[in-house]
């Protein structure tokens, strides 16, 4: 039907939720709470079961001093013609992974694969679900189709495909965000740490998980033998590990 209900993601994060005081307020009258993690279970209500086609368009006002949220206003826009268009499902199926591309506000996350788990049709954005669990809302035109890599790396199949010498990009890193899309080449498996030891590309030695390395798009797993053997031991001797990366 007509009716739904709804919250505000701040940069799509739901712990930084804007939410009303009670379940069910109308947006016009009622106070804003947060951005914080206070809003499960308390949404804003909107639109008519008798209508089962409406728009709205919901405005934020802002404080000019602090940057807080002041009010929601919420107003019906009529919806007919080309314009019913936009409520059609974008060409995407809901349990299937993506590539997240071009995000500016979050650039780490651009690369990364996600988990498509529904189609929001309330803010017409994608709720996925990132390898570490985090959930997100992305615009379609933020996500792309995934590679076969990405599959295999979701899925941990990617793990046992990794040995000295083959290309690798770092994935999924909590704990140093900027260095996630960083790209090198694997060296030596130190099974002390259970860590590949990785020369990146920026110069740097370091060891990472194997659940934070995909194997970069083409994968270097074509190379020759001898040449696998080469990039190897350029890649752990030229420097010492200077940095081990917490996932």
């Amino acid at each position: 039907d007509g009716a739904g209900t709804f919250q505000i993601w701040c940069e799509g994060i739901k712990w930084r939720c804007l939410y009303p005081l009670a379940d069910g307020d109308d947006p016009g009258s009622s106070t804003v709470c947060g951005p914080d993690d206070q809003g499960p279970g308390k949404r804003w209500a909107i639109g008519s079961p008798d209508n089962e086609r409406e728009r709205y368009e919901i405005c934020l006002a802002v404080d000019p001093q602090d940057g807080s949220a002041r009010r929601i206003s919420c107003t019906s826009i009529p919806v007919g013609g080309d314009e019913a268009e936009d409520f059609i499902e974008p060409d995407r199926k809901a349990s299937t992974l993506a590539r997240i591309h071009s995000l500016v506000r979050s650039p780490d996350l651009n690369g990364e694969a996600c988990f498509c788990e529904a189609w929001d049709a309330s803010v017409r954005m994608w709720r996925v679900q990132l390898r570490s669990g985090e959930v997100r809302l992305f615009q379609p035109s933020n996500l792309e189709e995934a590679y076969e890599s990405d599959y295999a790396w979701w899925n941990g199949d990617m793990q046992r495909q990794l040995r000295p010498g083959v290309r690798v990009c770092v994935r999924g890193l909590a704990g140093m965000l900027h260095v996630n899309g960083e790209r090198g080449r694997c060296g030596d498996w130190d099974r002390a740490r259970g860590r590949w030891v990785v020369k990146l590309d920026s110069g740097r030695v370091t060891s990472v998980k194997p659940e934070n390395l995909q194997l970069e798009h083409g994968g270097g797993l074509g190379q020759t033998e001898d040449a696998v053997r080469e990039a190897s031991a350029d890649a752990y001797t030229t420097s010492p590990v200077d940095t081990f990366l917490q996932a």
